[in-house]
């Protein structure tokens, strides 16, 4: 009997389909001496196939379940279990199975990860396993043995007893396993801090022209192992390493993150060609003779980069193949394969002799800081506040961190005199994502022409300019560069003050623009509690002065933007971003179509994180996924061919609204629960604001809107077109650092541009003890 989740491989067998599920015929294995219930807890149908294959000679009963939805394990009762069991081992016959089962049940209470062991050739390993979602075998007079018992009499019969406890590390990480293959090991991660240093590990042994593939589903971990390898090679602890889903390819140097030239030191190529809608595209966008050469190349969904680039024996590489999804990598298997690889090859059987993985220092401390935040505060300011009347200055912003060229005008007092923007969507329509070198390209190609354009509609010249801002971080490197090196140059001409802003400030700090309409200024004060929800970045951040930001919550894994765009893509949309038209598609369906099938990511079950202000979104990926292709099927197979288009687009409208309802859920959810923490140890926050390219979402508008109300504070947003980014949000943020003092001279005239400094990795500030994600995303 088995159930699991929805696939092309088992449709309509999902426990928490609404759906009656259709019973999958299987053959019934011949009864042997041993009968094990086989507790399959993963995600993956091929995954439970392959796995049932394996016990089927030796078993009379086969029990899987889907995990719930928002994709954390979560096992079933232990009573449920066992209740299953009674019933089944009935119907097949087995009544001194049952018998023992009961007579175990009324001796002792049984604990979950009592029930769960896997028992390889008759020895008990990991009863952590089932705990941390892995899965396991086991006969049943094992899972039914008494707590605390420290001999276990005969688990199965002829193989003798069991030391309880005796190996229950043996199998978890460092430790390994053999594979399937000669070149294969494989070893448990229990957490993300071990899947983060399985990437460290590699880092330590990486070369020039190493390739190591990242396979696994959405939220399988690649990013965390990718994450923890960079930051190692890197020799940079806090390095932001984001996914490179959205910009599918981010590089990685050490001149870059430590700001001084290495000579020797290989790039790091971090590539996920996922949201390509050609296979091989991505030769387009990198340079793999190069990258295989002298690089060393970190690949996420390696499939798709296409059979020309990627086979059986090219590249030589290091596969690694994740199993399980989760907050931040929680619970998962991995198999480490050598594939046309010397190095590797011998590598993967040094490991398998010494049955374990080599050592690791410990993980840094959390306090271990390699580039603070912005300057805060008058009290640091460099140079004395600006003189003049404020609402006689003119200041010039320029935004360029990613693939919109924008530049705006304001004065001292808040006023927009104009604001430009040049959108490159078409240009990286076609990919997906957005090509780095294309953005650049593209900005240097429309910087010249913005910026005129905006002096020009604000009818002023660039010497008659108070000062120039520009993004400085985070961001795209190549990107960075254009619009620093066009502030740069006009300050040098004209000699005037720079200030360089921090993006994600930028976009909390448009919230303050006095009132377009009445020249009120902004009734946001600081403290404030503040929000920033977009493709990159999803935080919750305490601000208690300009610069001054304590980071509350971050988020384990992927940000509600991400989860979003690649969402929009699982639906057919190919615009970038995706979340507007998704938005579009959730007004016309049904949240509670699938309310059983999407459920809030870290619940209650997941005890630890759903205390703190972080988030996760990984799981949530992947349970859509799953019920994309399985209700895909149903529908192919329920209605007439010329009835498929209809309905599909109906049930994607519902996935949609269901995705949105449950996304929006955890942000309000997490919010709340900051509220409670602020009020706490700050009563004077009055304001929660909502920045980012998320906040334009309505109904996240209205549900935050009720949380504000809930507290009396005032939600603040920012006018729908100043939450994607744009040059307005760069120059207030320069007037108010104006006003402090905390800018920079006016760079010499004959100042070389040729390089500019640009921080594409910049943190925001000090995350708060009570964050968990400050430790799994460092």
């Amino acid at each position: 009997f088995f159930f699991g989740p929805p696939s092309s491989h088992m449709a309509q067998t999902s426990l928490h389909s609404r759906r009656v599920p259709r019973p999958l015929r299987l053959p019934r294995p011949n009864l042997q001496p041993r009968h094990v219930l086989g507790a399959l807890s993963h995600g993956s149908a091929r995954y439970a196939s392959n796995a049932m294959e394996q016990v089927r000679p030796k078993a009379n009963l086969i029990l899987t379940w889907a995990p719930v939805p928002n994709g954390i394990f979560s096992a079933p009762s232990p009573s449920a279990v066992v209740s299953a069991a009674l019933v089944f081992t009935m119907l097949l016959g087995l009544r001194p199975w049952w018998r023992r089962i009961w007579g175990a049940m009324r001796q002792s209470k049984l604990e979950q990860q009592d029930l769960f062991a896997e028992v390889p050739d008759g020895r008990c390993h990991c009863p952590c396993f089932m705990q941390n979602g892995c899965p396991g075998v086991l006969p049943l007079p094992v899972a039914m043995c008494a707590v605390g018992s420290e001999r276990l009499q005969d688990p199965v019969p002829g193989l003798g007893p069991v030391e309880r406890g005796a190996d229950n590390t043996q199998h978890c990480w460092p430790y390994i396993t053999a594979g399937e293959h000669d070149d294969e090991v494989m070893v448990w991660l229990s957490s993300s801090d071990q899947t983060r240093q399985l990437g460290m590990l590699l880092a330590r042994l990486a070369q020039p022209g190493d390739v190591v593939a990242l396979v696994g589903d959405l939220g399988a971990g690649k990013t965390c192992i990718a994450r923890g390898f960079i930051r190692e090679f890197m020799g940079q602890p806090h390095l932001h390493v984001p996914s490179p889903t959205y910009l599918l390819c981010l590089t990685y140097s050490r001149e870059e993150a430590q700001g001084a030239s290495t000579g020797t030191q290989p790039m790091v190529y971090h590539m996920d060609p996922y949201r390509l809608k050609q296979r091989g595209k991505m030769a387009e966008l990198v340079d793999f003779d190069s990258a295989f050469r002298d690089g060393i190349c970190l690949i996420e969904w390696p499939n798709r980069l296409g059979k020309s680039l990627y086979n059986e024996e090219t590249p030589g590489r290091l596969e690694v193949m994740l199993e399980g999804t989760g907050p931040g990598g929680q619970g998962r298997r991995a198999r480490l394969r050598a594939t046309a690889s010397k190095r590797w090859s011998t590598a993967v059987r040094v490991w398998l002799a010494a049955g374990r993985m080599p050592d690791l220092p410990p993980l840094l401390p959390s306090s271990a800081r390699t580039m603070g935040p912005p300057r805060t505060g008058a009290e640091q300011a460099s140079w004395p506040p600006l003189h003049g009347i404020p609402a006689d200055w003119r200041v010039l912003g320029i935004e360029t961190s990613c693939d919109d060229t924008a530049a705006a005008v304001l004065t001292g007092d808040g006023r927009v005199l104009s604001n430009v923007l040049a959108s490159q969507a078409e240009i990286h329509g076609e990919w997906g994502g957005v090509k780095p070198d294309a953005a650049q390209a593209a900005h240097q190609e429309n910087i010249d022409h913005v910026v005129d354009a905006a002096l020009r509609h604000a009818g002023v010249n660039a010497e008659d300019l108070m000062g120039i801002a520009a993004t400085v971080g985070p961001g795209l490197s190549l990107c960075l560069q254009v619009g620093c090196r066009k502030a740069l140059s006009i300050a040098a001409k004209y000699q005037l003050p720079v200030v360089a802003v921090h993006h994600m400030e930028a976009h909390a700090m448009v919230t303050r623009l006095p009132d377009p309409a009445t020249g009120a200024p902004s009734a946001v004060q600081f403290p404030a509690l503040i929000l920033l929800v977009s493709g990159g970045h999803n935080m919750l951040v305490l601000t208690r002065a300009l610069g001054d930001h304590t980071i509350l919550g971050n988020t384990f894994d992927d940000s509600v933007g991400e989860a979003f765009d690649k969402t929009a893509r699982l639906l057919g949309i190919d615009a970038i971003p995706g979340g507007p038209q998704l938005e579009r598609m959730a007004a016309v369906g049904d949240p509670t179509m699938y309310a059983n099938d999407l459920t809030v990511p870290l619940s209650k079950k997941h005890k630890e994180a759903s205390y703190t202000c972080d988030f996760s979104y990984a799981g949530l990926k992947t349970n859509v996924r799953l019920l994309v292709e399985a209700e895909e099927q149903r529908v192919r197979a329920q209605y007439p061919e010329e009835e498929w288009e209809v309905q599909l687009q109906k049930m994607r409208c519902n996935v949609a609204a269901c995705f949105q309802h449950v996304a929006v859920e955890h942000l309000v959810n997490v919010v709340t629960r900051a509220v409670k923490q602020v009020k706490a140890s700050d009563p004077e926050v009055q304001h929660l604001v909502v920045a980012g390219g998320v906040a334009a979402n309505r109904t996240l508008h209205a549900r935050l809107q009720a949380v504000a109300d809930a507290v009396g504070w005032e939600l603040v947003c920012p006018p729908l077109h100043l939450c994607t980014d744009n040059g307005v949000m760069v120059a207030w943020t320069g007037v108010e650092r104006l006003k402090l003092g905390l800018y920079d001279p006016p760079p010499p005239q004959a100042a070389d541009l040729t390089y500019v400094d640009v921080r594409p990795r910049w943190p925001m500030g000090q995350q708060d003890y009570r964050s968990k994600a400050r430790i799994k995303r460092r």
